[in-house]
């Protein structure tokens, strides 16, 4: 009988930083500050790939608010700045 192999589920913090595309030393500092989630195990940080995925989602759709908050802001901004500029024309 052939044993089946155990696919991995779980990446070191040097194959999460390159998974994520970031340096180790990066991975090591949103550890730290416990911004990114992983499990120590035996002294060992490990990281789930769907964990990282759901982590990148999140971070995009993060990124994507601030860019319309700031666009939206942006809006405003001008409105006030033509209006200033109607009432100097005056």
């Amino acid at each position: 009988m052939e044993l089946q192999k155990v696919q991995r589920t779980t990446l070191t913090m040097k194959e999460a930083a390159g998974y994520l595309g970031i340096s180790y030393w990066l991975i090591n500092q949103l550890v730290r500050r416990r911004q990114i989630p992983c499990s120590k195990v035996g002294g060992k940080f490990l990281f789930r790939v769907q964990m990282l995925d759901e982590y990148l989602s999140k971070k995009e759709k993060e990124s994507i608010r601030r860019i319309d908050e700031v666009q939206e802001g942006w809006h405003v901004w001008d409105s006030v700045v033509q209006s200033w500029i109607k009432y100097l024309l005056k």
